[in-house]
């Protein structure tokens, strides 16, 4: 099972053998990583939050700038409280590249979080959820990812009179969780499939950024950052990238609220 993990209150950077050299694998980080996946700060991300904890695989058709395959990942959710790390950052063969998501679905806020700068950046979001509608009489009997799955159409109204629909294919062995969500309104479609489920609720320290990482004021600015410091790294030859820089001027250091 793909995991996310922390230690000593940081992200644990993935540890990789046999890399290919830096030369030949281009840069690690492009301009549009940092956008928070929009199934996390839309409409979407109130199906997939629930009472009981779990973690699982997602799948999706969200493509981002410059990734040879479609985004996916891990998800973890604890109370309304999510952390996605993509695939992205194992593909890329070397610590710390790509970002790590945290979101708060009842606060309408977030984080991306960089291992290899040690730093995060806040995200906000205006989606205020008013009301979720199945409709009723509309289960369809299917089988999706491996599980006897019940169709329905799910309508997630929003305070601003617009609302969003869904198809959702909820498992009858997973205790009716949804194991897929598409889109069936307006804008660009989008599905997500969800694997490898585990019910358990993941550490309460997972979902905030880690103690001592730097605050940068956007997820741009973060990026902005990563991209900087590995062109100068690449210029002087040096063999890897380290995050040993001094941060930005006004930059602030997490501490943890006691309070959360």
């Amino acid at each position: 099972m793909r995991m996310i993990w922390f230690a000593a209150g940081c992200l644990l950077a993935v540890v990789w053998s046999g890399c290919a050299s830096k030369k030949n694998l281009g840069p690690a980080f492009h301009a549009g990583d940092e956008q928070i996946p929009e199934f996390l700060n839309g409409p979407a991300v109130v199906l997939l939050t629930n009472a009981v904890g779990y973690s699982a695989h997602v799948t999706t058709d969200i493509r981002r700038p410059y990734s040879e395959r479609p985004l996916s990942g891990t998800l973890l959710q604890r109370q309304g409280r999510l952390v996605f790390q993509p695939d992205e950052v194992v593909v890329k063969k070397r610590p710390g590249a790509g970002m790590i998501f945290i979101w708060d679905a009842n606060l309408r806020r977030g984080w991306a979080v960089s291992e290899a700068l040690q730093g995060y950046a806040p995200v906000t979001g205006t989606l205020e959820v008013t009301n979720i509608q199945t409709e009723p009489g509309a289960a369809i009997s299917e089988t999706v990812n491996g599980h006897a799955c019940h169709r329905s159409a799910v309508t997630v109204s929003r305070a601003d009179g617009s609302a969003a629909v869904y198809k959702v294919w909820q498992a009858d062995d997973l205790r009716h969780f949804p194991v897929r969500l598409q889109s069936a309104s307006g804008g660009r479609p989008i599905t997500v499939n969800l694997s490898e489920l585990i019910f358990d609720s993941p550490s309460e320290q997972l979902f905030n950024p880690p103690d001592g990482f730097v605050k940068y004021n956007t997820p741009v600015a973060l990026m902005n950052e990563l991209i900087i410091r590995e062109t100068t790294v690449g210029q002087r030859n040096e063999p890897d990238f380290q995050s040993t820089a001094p941060p930005p001027r006004g930059a602030e250091v997490y501490q943890p609220d006691p309070a959360r």
